[in-house]
């Protein structure tokens, strides 16, 4: 019989009900770093909570030793979009999937 994939959901609110609070990334990190002590495979956050890669994020991702998949605000071309992103245990961004039709 395979092996169970063991998932932490994280279900986040942004600090202060604020989707631009500075220290959403922080609370993202500590998130994953808490979730983590549940010894998953993966560590899963919503479709979209408000924060950025900080190095503080990747490197609580790469403490973990797990999987993360989050649904990020990712800048690229100077245009900021809804990114769904896989990252890998070590800490760094496997897949990228920006949202296509956002609002609808």
């Amino acid at each position: 019989m395979p092996k169970a994939l063991r998932v932490a959901v994280v279900q986040p609110a942004p600090v202060n009900n604020d989707p631009s609070h500075p220290e959403n990334p922080l609370k993202a990190a500590e998130l994953v770093t808490r979730a983590s002590r549940l010894e998953p495979d993966i560590v899963v956050f919503p479709e979209y909570f408000p924060f950025h890669e900080s190095r503080g994020f990747l490197d609580a991702v790469a403490d973990s030793g797990v999987y993360v998949v989050a649904g990020i605000a990712y800048r690229e071309g100077g245009r900021l979009y809804n990114t769904a992103t896989i990252y890998s245990p070590e800490g760094y961004p496997l897949y990228r999937q920006r949202k296509r039709y956002v609002g609808r």
